[in-house]
């Protein structure tokens, strides 16, 4: 009993914790999210996120 209501517990965080990565949820299908505000902005500047927007996501394609 122990075992499974700590799965459970776990199960629950994790769940919990994944859509909370990206700040708008789930990313348009082809981008990836960037949390960090700041980060994407450096993305930007340095032309890696092209399309010149903090929107935290960037294309799968360009971060790769």
């Amino acid at each position: 009993m122990n075992t499974c209501l700590s799965f459970c517990i776990a199960l629950f965080f994790i769940a919990y914790m994944l859509p909370a990565q990206c700040p708008d949820g789930s990313p348009d299908a082809g981008y990836t999210c960037i949390p960090d505000m700041e980060f994407e902005e450096e993305l930007v500047l340095k032309g890696i996120d092209t399309d010149g927007v903090i929107d935290g996501q960037g294309s799968s394609l360009k971060l790769c």
